[in-house]
């Protein structure tokens, strides 16, 4: 069984953005525009492949602090619950960068 990345919006809209494949690097760009209006943005790029782009609001209108977030999100490997027998997974995070709002893709990219 294979999982999935995916990009989560305010927690409960998810879009899968491909399968993930064991111990194998994926690098990732995200570039977003922060907004609780129609002019926000969000655009992905995996493997420097773009696998993903939405406009609209990027934040919610009570929002009062912005931060990066990453990690392995299963719930149901937390609760037990839908048959998961995993009992350890890894993640590795390596080389994050982050640009100001005048960054460009290759400003970040990976492997540079």
């Amino acid at each position: 069984m294979s999982g999935q990345w995916r990009v989560v919006k305010f927690g409960n809209q998810s879009t899968t953005i491909g399968n993930y494949d064991r111990n194998k690097w994926t690098d990732f760009v995200f570039h977003v525009k922060w907004s609780g209006g129609t002019d926000g943005l969000v655009e992905v790029w995996k493997n420097g492949i773009k696998v993903y782009t939405k406009t609209g609001a990027t934040l919610t209108t009570d929002a009062t602090l912005i931060y990066m977030k990453a990690g392995i999100y299963k719930w149901p490997w937390k609760t037990g619950s839908y048959g998961s027998t995993t009992t350890q997974r890894v993640l590795y995070i390596d080389d994050v960068r982050i640009g100001s709002n005048s960054a460009t893709y290759n400003d970040v990219a990976p492997g540079l």
